[in-house]
């Protein structure tokens, strides 16, 4: 999605006339559609924070674990 995003940014940058057919309708590179793809793209990077998140955390349903006993077995 970054690498997207930064590609049409160049290519409005550099005045080419494109169309970007991300959404089945055609449509001029414009502000409008860089900030369609910056909005996606933090949201990309969002769900990925937070799919990191979550997964560092226990599961729900996981069964507690036992207490480790500080004594060693002899």
């Amino acid at each position: 999605m970054l690498g997207f995003l930064v590609v049409v940014t160049r290519a409005y940058l550099l005045h080419m006339d494109i169309n970007c057919g991300c959404f089945a309708t055609p449509e001029p590179i414009g502000p409008k559609k860089i900030v369609e793809d910056a909005a996606l793209s933090a949201l990309a990077l969002l769900m990925t924070y937070f799919a990191f998140v979550e997964a560092r955390k226990p599961h729900p349903w996981s069964a507690p674990q036992p207490a480790q006993s500080s004594a060693l077995p002899r």
